[in-house]
């Protein structure tokens, strides 16, 4: 498994998508399929009770909720997005 600094360069410095599933990570935001969440809009994502969920800065409804066994490396996910995000505040 690619560790989280360099993932985080991929991503960051290279302007690439990330791509775990359902879920793909970029120096953009999260997007899915259909959608874009830009970081600066992303409150937290969180990995628990089998579910990945993603909620939106000052909206009451999750943006994305989707079970866990979906994705792939969600380890890696958990720790890129935790480091991209305390690196943005």
């Amino acid at each position: 498994m690619p560790s989280c600094g360099r993932a985080s360069r991929v991503c960051t410095n290279r302007g690439k998508n990330i791509s775990f599933g359902p879920l793909a990570i970029s120096q953009q935001g999260i997007s899915t399929s259909k959608d874009r969440l830009p970081w600066d809009q992303v409150k937290s994502c969180t990995i628990a009770n089998g579910r990945v969920v993603v909620e939106k800065q000052g909206q009451p409804v999750r943006w994305a909720d989707i079970a866990a066994d979906e994705f792939t490396n969600l380890l890696l996910l958990d720790r890129l997005t935790k480091h991209i995000l305390v690196s943005r505040r």
